[in-house]
Parts: C-alpha cells; sequence; structure tokens
C-alpha cells in the first residue's frame, strides 16, 4: 500500500523536506521524496495499514505550521512517481526558530535537552556556537555551562520580569532588554515587540484576523502589526499606542523564558532595542549571534501572509537561475546567478572573495566598485516586478507591475515579450515648497481658489506656518504625497511623522467607507498630487474626522490602483498583475488593493521574499535576460 502526502511549498528552504525525512527514518516504512516547483510529495509505502496509520499521526505532529505553506493533502496510489529522490543540497538559513521536535526535548525532563538554550536540529536552529550562560543579578552571579538545564536561571530571570522589573538578555537574534509591561519600563526602554505566551493570548489582546492567527504561530514565528485591543487597554492603561510589533517567543532563550513566566501567571512581556549597559540585572552567554532583521508579515484579505520585510528564515535565499552568470549589489544584499541556480546572501559573506561573472549590476543609487566586468545600472522598481515575474514563470506573458514603495520611486510597469518593459504610470512628485502647491491649487479654476481661501480662513495659523516650508523628500514620491496631505491636515509636524500617522490612522479606522479622494493624472500619465491634496483639504473643512478622512486617501489610492489595472486590460489585456514594494507592507493598502484588483485579475506576489530588498536583489538579475 503506498499513501503521498502532497505539499504546496513556497520556500526552497530545506525545513519541510528536513522534517519529512527524519520523520521517514524513525518509521519503519519506505519512502521517497520528490519536489517539483512549489510542490513537495512523500510516496510512503508498507504492506502494514497499521504502520501507515502510525507514520501519518507521527507526521501530522511532526510538520509544523509555516507561512509558506499554502497547501496539504494525502492520498492513496498504485505507483510512486518517478523523479529523483530530493537532496539537501544546501546549508538550511541562518536563523530558523525551534521545530516542534526541539521544542518537546526541551521541556520533556528526561531528554538530554532539557531546559537548554543550545538546543537545535537539522531542521531549526541558529548560527550561534553553545557557551556558557551566565546571569547577574545585582552582586549575585549564577554561572552555567553551554550543555547543562539553564532552567534555575530562567526561573530566576521570570521572577525580575514579574515583579515588575526589566534585564538585559542575549538571545539568539541579538541583544536587547527585555521587561515587564509597566509604565516606568516603557518610559526608559521603549516599546519594539510585545512577545505572548500563544496565539490565545495574541488574540485576547490584540485585534487579529483567521490569517494573522496562522501566521503568528508558524515556525517562522515572525512579527506582525496588530491593533490593540480594549481588555489590553484595561489592564495596562498607560500604553499609549494603538498598535504593536506582536511575535511569539522565536528562539529559545525567549521560550524558556516565557515558560518560566507562564509559571507565574504572567502571558506576555515585551522587548526593546534600547540597551542599558548599567542595569544591574543580564543574562548573556559569550557567542557571536546573528543581526538578521526580524520577520514582519502582512495578511491579505483571503488570509494568505506577505513577508513584508525581514531576514530571518529567509536568507540565504535560494531559487531558480536563467542560464546567466551575473551578479547584482543591493543595500547590504548580493545577489548571484549561475546557471540554472540563483541566490541571495549579505554582502559581507563575499567580502574578499574574487568572483568572476560576466556582468555587474548595481542599483540606481549604489556605489559601484572597481571591477573589469561590464556594470549595468537598474531602478529598485523594474528589479522587484522582475523578481515575481522570475519566480512565477512569467517572463513571456503580458503581466502589469504595481511597485509602491516607502523608499523608492514608484510606478506601475507593463512587461511582455513583445515590447519590452515600460513605465506606464509615474508617481512623481515635483513640489519642492507648499507655497507652490497651495498657488498651484488656487490657479487651478475657481473652485480651487475658493477652496484655498475657505481654509485659510478655518485655519489660518496652519497654512501660515507652512507657507515658506520646504517639502522634505525623504522616502518615495507616495509616501511623500501623504506627508504633505497628513501636515496640511495637521497630522505631524514633518512629512515623515505625518505621513506615518495618516497610515495608522486609516489602519485604526473600524468603517467601510471613506471619502472620496480624487487621484488624476496628468497628460504625461503622471499622478497630478494636487488633486488629491485638494480634495482631503475639502473633507477636512466639511468637517470629516482625521480616522475617517484618512482611510478615504488610503482607500481611494487603492481604487485608483484598480482602476488604473483594469483600464489597461481594456487596452491591450493581461495574463495577471504583480504586486511588490513595501507600501504594501500596510494592511489596508494590501487588502483593499487585492481585493478589488483579484477580483478581475490573477495576483501574484513574491513567493518567500520581502517586498523591497532581498527580492530586488535577485530580481536584477533577471533584468538582464529581456
Amino acid at each position: 500500500m503506498i499513501l503521498v502526502f502532497k505539499f504546496v511549498n513556497i520556500t526552497e528552504n530545506g525545513v519541510l523536506e528536513r522534517v519529512l525525512l527524519r520523520t521517514l527514518s524513525n518509521s519503519s516504512c519506505n519512502g521517497h521524496l520528490i519536489r517539483k516547483d512549489d510542490n513537495t510529495e512523500l510516496y510512503v509505502e508498507s504492506d502494514s495499514a497499521e504502520e501507515l496509520e502510525n507514520f501519518a499521526n507521527e507526521l501530522a505532529l511532526s510538520v509544523p505550521h509555516s507561512i509558506f505553506m499554502k497547501d496539504y493533502s494525502v492520498e492513496a496510489v498504485e505507483s510512486i512517481l518517478e523523479l529523483p529522490d530530493w537532496e539537501d543540497k544546501f546549508s538550511k538559513p541562518d536563523a530558523i526558530p525551534p521545530c516542534p521536535k526541539c521544542l518537546l526535548d526541551v521541556e520533556n525532563s528526561e531528554s538530554k535537552q532539557f531546559g537548554n538554550i543550545f538546543t537545535s536540529c537539522e531542521v531549526c536552529g541558529y548560527s550561534v556556537e553553545p557557551a556558557n550562560v551566565k546571569l547577574t543579578n545585582f552582586a549575585k552571579e549564577i554561572e552555567l555551562p553551554a550543555d547543562s538545564n539553564h532552567n534555575e536561571i530562567f526561573d530566576s530571570l521570570a521572577k525580575v520580569i514579574h515583579n515588575g522589573g526589566c534585564a538585559t538578555v542575549t538571545t539568539m537574534n541579538g541583544t536587547v532588554t527585555v521587561s515587564a509591561l509597566t509604565q516606568k519600563n516603557i518610559v526608559k526602554f521603549p516599546v519594539d515587540e510585545v512577545v505572548t505566551y500563544d496565539v490565545h493570548t495574541a488574540s485576547r489582546f490584540f485585534e487579529m484576523q483567521k490569517g494573522e492567527v496562522l501566521a503568528l504561530g508558524s515556525i517562522e514565528k515572525p512579527r506582525i502589526r496588530l491593533q490593540i485591543t480594549a481588555a489590553l487597554k484595561e489592564k495596562y492603561p498607560f500604553f499609549n499606542s494603538a498598535f504593536a510589533n506582536v511575535k511569539l517567543p522565536d528562539d529559545m532563550v525567549l521560550f524558556l523564558l516565557m515558560r518560566a513566566l507562564k509559571k507565574m501567571g504572567d502571558e506576555l512581556f515585551y522587548i526593546s532595542k534600547r540597551v542599558d549597559p548599567s542595569l544591574p540585572i543580564s543574562f548573556t552567554f559569550s557567542s557571536n549571534t546573528p543581526s538578521l532583521k526580524p520577520l514582519n508579515v502582512v495578511v491579505t484579505d483571503a488570509g494568505n501572509a506577505i513577508v513584508a520585510s525581514g531576514e530571518r528564515t529567509i536568507l540565504p535565499w535560494r531559487g531558480k537561475g536563467f542560464g546567466k552568470k551575473s551578479l547584482s549589489l543591493c543595500s547590504e544584499y548580493v545577489g548571484i546567478m549561475e546557471g540554472d541556480f540563483a541566490e541571495v546572501v549579505h554582502q559581507d559573506q563575499l567580502a574578499g572573495k574574487d568572483i568572476e561573472v560576466d556582468e555587474l549590476l548595481v542599483s540606481e543609487n549604489e556605489e559601484a566598485p572597481e571591477t573589469k566586468a561590464p556594470i549595468i545600472r537598474y531602478s529598485h522598481r523594474h528589479a522587484a516586478f522582475f523578481s515575481v515575474l522570475g519566480q512565477h514563470n512569467l517572463l513571456d506573458k503580458k503581466v502589469a507591475g504595481i511597485y509602491i514603495s516607502k523608499s523608492y520611486d514608484s510606478a506601475i510597469m507593463i512587461h511582455s515579450e513583445k515590447f519590452g518593459l515600460v513605465d506606464f504610470i509615474r508617481f512623481d512628485f515635483d513640489y519642492q515648497t507648499f507655497d507652490e502647491i497651495f498657488s498651484g491649487i488656487e490657479n487651478m479654476d475657481e473652485t480651487g481658489a475658493k477652496l484655498l481661501s475657505n481654509f485659510k480662513k478655518k485655519f489660518p495659523d496652519r497654512l501660515e506656518q507652512l507657507a515658506d516650508n520646504t517639502i522634505k523628500k525623504d522616502g518615495s514620491s507616495i509616501m511623500t504625497l501623504f506627508g504633505v496631505i497628513g501636515v496640511i491636515l495637521g497630522f505631524g509636524e514633518d512629512n515623515i511623522e505625518a505621513a506615518r500617522n495618516l497610515l495608522d490612522n486609516a489602519a485604526e479606522f473600524k468603517g467601510k467607507k471613506g471619502p472620496r479622494i480624487d487621484y488624476k493624472l496628468k497628460e504625461e500619465r503622471q499622478l497630478n498630487p494636487l488633486w488629491s491634496i485638494r480634495t482631503a483639504m475639502s473633507f477636512k473643512l466639511a468637517g470629516v474626522d482625521d480616522l475617517t478622512l484618512s482611510f478615504g486617501v488610503v482607500e481611494s489610492f487603492s481604487e485608483f490602483l484598480s482602476t488604473m489595472i483594469d483600464d489597461i486590460e481594456t487596452d491591450m489585456g493581461l495574463d495577471g498583475v504583480v504586486f511588490c514594494g513595501s507600501l504594501f507592507g500596510e494592511k489596508k493598502i494590501l487588502q483593499k488593493s487585492n481585493m478589488l484588483i483579484a477580483k478581475n485579475h490573477s495576483v501574484y506576489f513574491n513567493k518567500a521574499m520581502p517586498l523591497d530588498d532581498i527580492n530586488i536583489a535577485y530580481g536584477s538579475l533577471l533584468l538582464t535576460l529581456r
């Protein structure tokens, strides 16, 4: 009898495959593991139905939920598919939170790994060398060997946190301050992440959709930006922010600390990146911990987790090559393609190495190193677009790409084999001062002049203060537009603060519909920001509250993107639409845009890469294929 366990798994980091092989090796069944594209299949054969049933039960306990696993099924078959066995060719990513087996081992008093923070296996773990661990509590010190049970230390550390204290803690992700959620602690150590015992605790204190619950509990243990509930506000009335970055323990240090705190009745603590070396309480071990950026995800309206940013569980990334030998640079990342193989790593991993390539691709604002190879400059938006095209085998299709970034120039693009890559709509922001904007609105038409006059009467101080101010352009043109609108509406003193507050207001909005903000094009297919600014000002004059108005700005922008895509479809037809760029990391923009566009089009995202940066290092390698 043969059973085949089928998984749709969009990452090639090998975590799932290693779990399957480990589970198979611990059974008496024979097996055959294959992978083709995004499909991983394990064929298991036995003469005993009981053995197969036992294996299936064990597999259900062993396979962790992953944000990259999109489907799972099992069925009986007559024969095994004749394809080569999957081989563990590559090392695992630099940082993978504990797998189910290691979590069981570290909690099992009969296990050799009981209470040991350095517990890891062929599936999970961090690139950290075991070392003696030490707890300093004022004048008292406890030091334990690397290979011992460390629960004594965590019980002592948990008492500190339980009593409202804070401590400097070395984790597998670097040194941070771990604190009880108190007003005194927050003043000294701002909240960067809230760590909860489990998803049930998180769902009590934070508003969560089903897809967010599943993502939070996945093996990747990503951070998700969530809105607080009345329950959290009631228990911690001094917590002023409406949102927090929330995660479950993502390494053994936080896992064992959380378990010790749970025994005392505590279900959460918080982490701050701000570290004070003079704190009298600390947990340390002498080892180089990786400084990988945390994995942040955002969930679509359909419940799919999209990686917004981060590196943990992803780097080094490996994927499909397209026959060339080239290297690309993007920020701190390097993309390498050689034949049918491509990967992305940190630049420091290639320091001092002499790599011969046919061409070097360098982003538009990056300093190019000295090299004999031809240097090709590329735009971030084009590379991000191509990273999705390459992963989904869409390079020979007619596809529109929406790239909206917080950092880089954005555009709606089209690519096809017939005419190549073109920027169809640009989002440039050409105004240098607020006075230019106000003059532009006043001279648009009679309605614009009247609007400005009425706005000056109702908010005289605001326009007078802004008139001569220079518009800061830190970030993308879209963020500049949101920032300008936010500053005029009184959401902040500068563009960056005002844009962030506008997006937060929109995220906090609980209604279903906002006012319609105009997004219109100039003749040269560029967005005319004056229409958006003036309609936002008109609704402010009409007394629309800040949350509703902010949501209108965001919602109308998503509706504009949808309208543009429908227009392209009408004019020339499309095989799909690509979403990329860090602004899609904003939940309301992602969900509204996806809901509108996915009704009529096939929508594609990066499979197992963030919306910006790592994907750019890969996508740039593909640009010279066109």
